[in-house]
């Protein structure tokens, strides 16, 4: 039989689980509503309403998700950087000619960051906190060691979103800011 500590040892981890579960379950009825509600808004039915009038025959076509455009960096009338955020992927780009080389500090601790996020997920998934299609992923595209752009797929939440986002916004603005110096002290 197992000890009274070990006992107290097991249903603090259960609880615990039990709180993330809970946490999970409550984001995704918040997909869920918002998914309702843009349903609605656009003339269109719930989802369980669709489900349940759905006729053999009838295509249901939900509406497509229009990004949100933000600017990372601008400078006078260039935008040096921007981001397409949707809610389940941030695509940031660099715009040419602008170059933000990715061997650098700022964006070296920014694909760190993004490793720490998949690190997390990845011990979510063992744990069987999270499904293994739903784990932060990420890809960089480079030219000439020149970073093009960054994608971020399933961040999952918004503070994730703004920890990402701002940690980007820093690391092209540092960058940016330090070969402009550099450029001008030759």
């Amino acid at each position: 039989m197992p000890s009274i500590e070990k006992l107290a040892e097991m249903k603090l981890k259960l609880e615990k689980r039990r709180e993330r579960l809970k946490a999970n379950l409550e984001e995704v009825d918040n997909i869920l509503e918002i998914i309702d509600e843009r349903l609605r808004s656009g003339s269109f039915s719930t989802a369980d309403e669709i489900l349940e009038a759905e006729e053999p025959g009838v295509e249901v076509v939900a509406p497509k998700e229009e990004p949100r455009n933000v600017e990372l960096l601008r400078v006078g009338s260039d935008v040096i950087a921007s981001a397409e955020i949707l809610s389940y992927r941030v695509k940031m780009k660099v715009h040419s000619p602008f170059r933000i080389s990715l061997d650098t500090r700022p964006l070296r601790y920014l694909i760190r960051s993004l490793d720490g996020y998949v690190e997390d997920d990845l011990r979510m998934v063992k744990q069987g906190d999270l499904e293994e299609g739903a784990k932060l992923n990420y890809s960089v595209a480079e030219e000439e060691g020149d970073l093009r752009e960054l994608r971020v797929n399933n961040y999952r939440s918004d503070e994730r979103l703004k920890d990402i986002m701002g940690k980007a916004r820093w690391a092209i603005r540092t960058v940016f800011s330090e070969t402009q110096t550099a450029g001008t002290e030759s």
